[in-house]
């Protein structure tokens, strides 16, 4: 954004058009409540959710992207104006409160609930798996991102 003046004019540009299409509609539909799952979503959002001030939850399923220092204005943004932070683990929770420690009465951690299928694997099932699986299994869900493999 410092460095190419077209690349910074066109996320300005989409800064005060998403935000004023998001003005309208909270008037238009008289929206109470809004909740997000990105921090891009409050930034292209931010400047209606901030004249609006209508309560917001933002659901942390990641870690806060802290690695410059606009990324840290912006997560410190998110922090203040969020009514509600939800974390879905207390390690989230920790990594919150480190970058924002004035957001700490606003965390809350919600635990994700484990899928229960209809049917449940049957004890059979299970003990082919244990004779049959590797003695070291490691399985990741998620995205792999470059800032999550260099912390492993």
């Amino acid at each position: 954004m410092r460095t190419i003046k077209s690349y910074r004019n066109r996320q300005l540009k989409r800064l005060w058009t998403n935000s004023k299409l998001l003005h309208r509609a909270i008037k238009k539909h008289q929206i109470t409540h809004v909740m997000t799952g990105q921090w891009l979503a409050f930034l292209f959002c931010g400047l209606a959710l901030t004249m609006n001030r209508i309560p917001l939850i933002y659901r942390m399923g990641d870690a806060p992207a802290v690695n410059s220092k606009f990324q840290l204005f912006i997560w410190k943004w998110l922090a203040r104006r969020a009514t509600k932070i939800v974390a879905i683990s207390e390690f989230m929770k920790k990594v919150a409160i480190e970058h924002s420690p004035r957001s700490r009465n606003k965390i809350f951690v919600i635990l994700n609930r484990t899928i229960q299928r209809q049917n449940g694997t049957s004890s059979v099932k299970l003990e082919n798996l244990k004779r049959d699986k590797l003695p070291l299994q490691l399985v990741y869900v998620g995205q792999v991102t470059p800032q999550k493999v260099f912390q492993c």
